[in-house]
């Protein structure tokens, strides 16, 4: 599968996210507290865009539609638990993002 780089880990600040579109693909990205992290800009419950709504600074993120929530970190569930966010894998040496028709993951710089 082959990635492509759509972004630069430095140009979001910690707290900050961001979608943006790849191809036919939404994706969210955010800092939680210096980590980057990629993930489909999508809610599992209604599919409303993860970047609509909110990162607090300990990692929690909610959607804006029903207040599902997810550990940015790691895209776990928090409220409701079973819930996951869209596939995302960080690599944190890295300092870049890429993206591909199956998700988001880091690359190195090119």
């Amino acid at each position: 599968m082959s990635f492509r780089r759509v972004a630069d880990a430095a140009s979001l600040w910690p707290g900050e996210m961001k979608g943006i579109l790849v191809d036919a693909t939404r994706v969210l990205l955010l800092n939680v507290g210096g980590d980057v992290r990629a993930y489909e800009d999508s809610c599992p419950h209604r599919g409303v865009a993860l970047s609509c709504g909110t990162l607090e600074a300990s990692g929690t993120l909610t959607c804006a539609m029903h207040l599902w929530q997810y550990d940015a970190r790691t895209g776990k569930g928090l409220n409701p638990r079973c819930a996951r966010a869209g596939a995302g894998s960080p690599a944190p040496s890295s300092n870049g993002i890429g993206a591909g028709p199956s998700g988001c993951r880091w690359t190195s710089k090119r």
